[in-house]
């Protein structure tokens, strides 16, 4: 009672003053030249009041000009609109709590504030509403700094990993995950993790993800804190990738767990990849699609993402791949069957049958594959121009989807059938009624006859399409996949092989038609680069080198272009080929990969809801899984069996406490030699000795005075040589 009413007095004593204030408070803001005079004193007048805030304020001046101007803006905002301008707050004093900044001077920042507003103005409505603002400011942020203020957000700011085990070592296991993943502050919350990877904290960041991916486990339950880093995190792979991408390899092995043991050769492994195949909502994760779009080979060649991977291609993707490529195979057939094969029967005079199944050929070409591909090329660019996803050459712009070749190759192809069918020469000639005797379905009509030359090549091109776009069937095959873009790779290599070689050419092709020979072949410039041509492909006999005749400047010049040639240039283009194929073979299996999980995306995309549900029912991801034989786990994964040789596993991963189960204690301390502080252990021997000097009777005789002074030698010694041994830079 005596609390409301205190609430009811003041309320009632800010009755229509709070309006009035905004006014004249309104008024005042509308001076520029006062609130420059006010953003420029401000910290000056709390540097006087509290000189201790200057270690704290590190910025340029120009950035605590914007800090004071923000703080003027944020007191009339309160008055209009309270709500928002709180939540803002609180999410600002909830950065204050990295930056380790003591409540105790936010008082003095709302009494510089204020005293640098009496120095322009005397008007006490204007300073009095100013005043009531500044100091609810100050005061919401004091709260929320103070209740913000956790060990974990201060072993954030220290950027220290024994710092960080410190602050949840005394939590309750079944909160241990939350402590790290959620600080609350009102309606605000954030994420220490997220925290610290804005702030560049990354040695805490990546303390955070080993904790939370550990698994720990007491004899009633098991504790992993992959669930809870995805719910709070949905994006934590994007996110990773574009801040902080020495930290994927944490996150990554996290994600799996290994027996010690081998039965028969074979280690069971467990992948924890749920949250990697779905989302919150059941589904398709775009895991798969940041990876890709990071380009990075070695990360997508993780055996966490090669199992996603795979695991997506072989149950769903696949069968969509085959289909969609069967598709093209087919049309291939028919296209070559009526354009390679029959075309030429009979000395270019098909029979009658013959020519009945050319243009039943050409039939099933140009109204089944012409509508498919111009469906295909229609919504990928309408969704491209949709989204404004655009590239822009000299000064047109093209859609994105045609940076893939194989994209590339399907317009090309478009446009070449779309050419055949317009200039097909059995239509033209079907349209004119005029066979010349040849029969029905011919193609050697008067009217068809000056288009012959242009639909040639127009069957060539498409052809030509067509084999292009089924080279992307390497996808099947890891190995195939990576030679293939090894052999791109390569070009580079072979042009400088082709360019050496021209210039060499070239050089002894004016050097051989400036001399005086009688060999025709090698008389005047272009016949000799020619026949030089030839020489270097070894399209020239022995028998055509010896009617050359006995002239020997020129025989000694051909052996000194052959020796350069087919010895040095050859032998120098098989070192580089050797050399780049060593060098870039294992980065072409990373650049495979990438292709075959963009292929997984793009599939999975066009897969109905019904496929995928069947899909996700098939991996029984809801299932627990089994650790070792009998020990039923967590669920959320997939189990594999890996030959043993390939990760030695010779330590259980697993961190298993004895003692009590409760769900509200905390873990036992963990004592490693790898993290404790030999000062540290020191300490604690020393309180045990002194503990256990205290429980002797006082008259301890002087053997046992002795007995201890020699006990806290042995430890002190220990501890030195533990300094000695430690890393220099843990010293």
């Amino acid at each position: 009672t005596w609390f409301w009413s205190n609430v009811e007095r003041l309320l009632s004593d800010l009755d229509g003053k709070l309006q009035v204030q905004e006014q004249e408070l309104e008024k005042f803001m509308q001076s520029s030249k006062r609130l420059e005079h006010v953003v420029q004193n401000v910290h000056l007048k709390f540097f006087e009041i509290a000189p201790a805030g200057q270690e704290f304020f590190k910025e340029s001046k120009t950035r605590m000009y914007h800090i004071a101007e923000r703080t003027l803006e944020l007191t009339l905002s309160i008055h209009r609109e309270p709500k928002e301008t709180v939540d803002q707050l609180s999410s600002l004093g909830l950065r204050h709590v990295g930056m380790s900044i003591p409540v105790e001077f936010f008082p003095p920042f709302v009494q510089a504030a204020v005293e640098a507003l009496q120095e322009v103005t005397s008007d006490e409505m204007v300073v009095n509403a100013f005043r009531w603002s500044v100091t609810l400011i100050g005061k919401i942020l004091s709260r929320t700094v103070t209740e913000g203020s956790t060990l974990v957000m201060r072993a954030i700011t220290l950027n220290e990993r024994l710092a960080l085990q410190k602050a949840v070592a005394l939590t309750a296991r079944s909160q241990r995950a939350s402590q790290l993943l959620y600080v609350t502050v009102g309606t605000r919350s954030i994420s220490p993790l997220l925290w610290a990877i804005e702030n560049a904290s990354l040695t805490a960041a990546d303390a955070i993800l080993q904790d939370l991916l550990t698994i720990r486990a007491d004899r009633h339950n098991y504790y992993y804190g992959c669930d809870a880093l995805f719910a709070r995190h949905p994006d934590i792979i994007q996110l990773l990738i574009d801040r902080a991408r020495p930290l994927m390899p944490t996150l990554l092995d996290g994600l799996i767990w290994r027996s010690r043991y081998a039965v028969e050769g074979k280690r069971r492994v467990n992948y924890y990849v749920k949250h990697l195949i779905e989302d919150s909502e059941g589904n398709f994760n775009q895991a798969l699609k940041w990876v890709v779009q990071s380009r990075d080979t070695e990360l997508v060649r993780h055996p966490t993402f090669e199992l996603v991977s795979d695991t997506v291609w072989e149950g769903l993707a696949l069968r969509a791949f085959a289909l969609d490529h069967g598709i093209f195979l087919g049309f291939l057939i028919v296209f070559a069957t009526a354009q390679s094969f029959l075309q030429h029967t009979n000395k270019g005079n098909p029979e009658a049958a013959t020519r009945t199944t050319i243009f039943a050929c050409r039939l099933i070409i140009y109204q089944g594959n012409i509508p498919l591909l111009l469906m295909h090329n229609f919504m990928q660019m309408r969704a491209n121009f949709r989204d404004g996803k655009t590239v822009k050459f000299w000064r047109l712009r093209y859609p994105m989807y045609l940076q893939k070749a194989n994209n590339l190759y399907k317009m090309g192809l478009l446009i070449c059938l779309s050419l055949m069918c317009l200039l097909d020469l059995i239509l033209w000639c079907l349209s004119a009624g005029d066979f010349q005797g040849a029969g029905l379905f011919t193609q050697k009509c008067p009217r068809a006859s000056g288009l012959r030359d242009v639909y040639s090549v127009l069957s060539m091109l498409a052809s030509l399409f067509y084999w292009l776009i089924l080279g992307s069937l390497s996808g099947l095959s890891m190995r195939v996949s990576a030679y293939c873009l090894l052999c791109g790779q390569v070009i580079g290599e072979l042009g400088l092989f082709l360019v050496s070689m021209a210039f060499l050419i070239l050089s002894f092709a004016s050097s051989l038609s400036a001399l005086e020979h009688s060999s025709w072949a090698f008389s005047g410039l272009p016949r000799a680069a020619l026949s030089l041509w030839e020489l270097s492909l070894g399209m020239i006999s022995s028998k055509q080198l010896h009617s050359l005749g006995d002239d020997f400047t020129l025989y000694l010049a051909l052996s000194i272009f052959v020796t350069l040639v087919l010895i040095f240039l050859l032998s120098l283009l098989v070192a580089q080929l050797n050399q780049a194929s060593d060098s870039r073979y294992d980065e072409m299996l990373g650049f495979a990969r990438l292709h075959r999980c963009d292929s997984v995306v793009a599939l999975v995309e066009t897969i109905s809801k019904k496929k995928w549900n069947t899909f996700q029912e098939n991996l029984h991801l809801w299932e627990r899984l089994e650790f070792n034989a009998g020990d039923v786990g967590i669920a959320g994964g997939l189990q594999v069996l890996e030959p043993a040789v390939n990760h030695p596993t010779a330590s259980e991963t697993i961190k298993r406490y004895g003692g009590t189960s409760s769900v509200e204690m905390p873990w036992p301390e963990e004592r490693t030699g790898g993290d404790v502080d030999p000062f540290e252990e020191l300490e604690r021997d020393m309180l045990d000795i002194i503990r256990d000097s205290s429980r002797s009777s006082k008259r301890a005789t002087r053997s046992h005075k002795s007995k201890t002074s020699t006990v806290i030698s042995a430890a002190l010694s220990q501890a030195l040589s533990s300094v000695r041994e430690s890393d220099p830079a843990e010293k």
